[in-house]
């Protein structure tokens, strides 16, 4: 007949087994402790020693990988095909396929009638020169990829099971590793940079906060560098730069000149009428800017007309 035993009555006999065998006595409770302390220990040992010997394993795979890796390097006609191909090539590996751009609007009411075209424009007019850089590396990376992506398809065919099997390797093996390896090499440049447009607004306290973000594919962002130059070729027309000459404008050079002729002296107590005239004309390129303007009475400046000399005295 089978008896049935506690837990209790178990670590009991044990407890009397270990005094037995040991001749230390210790209470029933300190014996529970040191079993207890003991299986930590044992169970500790056991996971530490089963981690190694997984270690030990994914260690001697990755080697013996490793080594299939080197192996349908050294050997892959395909692969070592798409190697020189890629050296015939330079592509500009410094874009960035995406690119973002923050803008904090400073009340509620700019950022609800904030227009994104409109503040992408203005920044492609400021960063002119970069923009032209940066189509420039696009285009070109689009045409070199178009010549890339004809000469690959004239690399030769992946591996063939009777290929696999003069080179003493199974066939699958072979071919996952090699289609692996040519994924790998095919180079990926940038072809078309978009630009992301984030725009936000937090409330003075921090209680509200509003954001939005718009995307401008590369397209846009051509479209909209053509418009930047149109306007930077507009800003240099005779008619613009003449209508910048504002009363403002005008106040600030004769004051600057003390309300007097430049050329002769005179103001307006010696009864003449004062211009405010361009240097360099707006007919040969002149700009209306503070260091290409100064003051002239009517007579200098009928006299002057519209001349310029580079090298004499204007």
């Amino acid at each position: 007949m089978i008896e049935n035993f506690s837990v209790s009555e178990i670590l009991e006999n044990f407890h009397q087994l270990y005094f037995a065998w040991t001749g230390i006595e210790v209470t029933f409770k300190s014996f529970c402790l040191m079993l207890s302390v003991a299986l930590t220990i044992a169970i500790t040992l056991f996971i530490m020693l089963i981690a190694a010997l997984c270690n030990f394993v994914a260690y001697l795979w990755i080697k013996r990988q490793n080594k299939r890796i080197e192996f349908v390097k050294t050997t892959s006609e395909r692969y070592k095909a798409l190697l020189k191909i890629n050296e015939m090539f330079q592509f500009h590996n410094e874009l960035s396929q995406e690119s973002l751009i923050f803008f904090e609007c400073s009340s509620k009411q700019q950022y609800d009638h904030f227009q994104p075209n409109n503040h992408m424009l203005n920044y492609i007019c400021e960063k002119s020169d970069l923009f032209s850089v940066i189509i420039r590396m696009a285009e070109e990376n689009q045409e070199n990829f178009a010549l890339y992506t004809e000469a690959i398809r004239n690399l030769p065919p992946a591996v063939s099971e009777k290929e696999a099997a003069l080179k003493k390797y199974k066939y699958k093996r072979y071919a996952k590793i090699e289609t692996k390896l040519v994924e790998d090499a095919y180079l990926t440049p940038v072809l078309y940079p978009d630009y992301f447009l984030e725009y936000s607004y937090r409330s003075p306290q921090g209680r509200n906060f509003y954001h939005n973000t718009v995307r401008f594919y590369f397209g846009k962002i051509q479209d909209l560098y053509e418009q930047a130059l149109h306007l930077e070729k507009s800003k240099q027309s005779r008619e613009y730069q003449r209508s910048l000459m504002t009363p403002k404008l005008r106040y600030e050079i004769m004051t600057r000149d003390g309300h007097r002729c430049v050329i002769c002296g005179r103001d307006a107590s010696d009864g003449v009428k004062l211009h405010v005239d361009h240097i360099v004309p707006v007919s040969k390129g002149g700009m209306t800017v503070a260091s290409n303007l100064r003051t002239l009475c009517e007579e200098c400046n009928l006299g002057k007309g519209a001349r310029y000399d580079e090298d004499g005295i204007n």
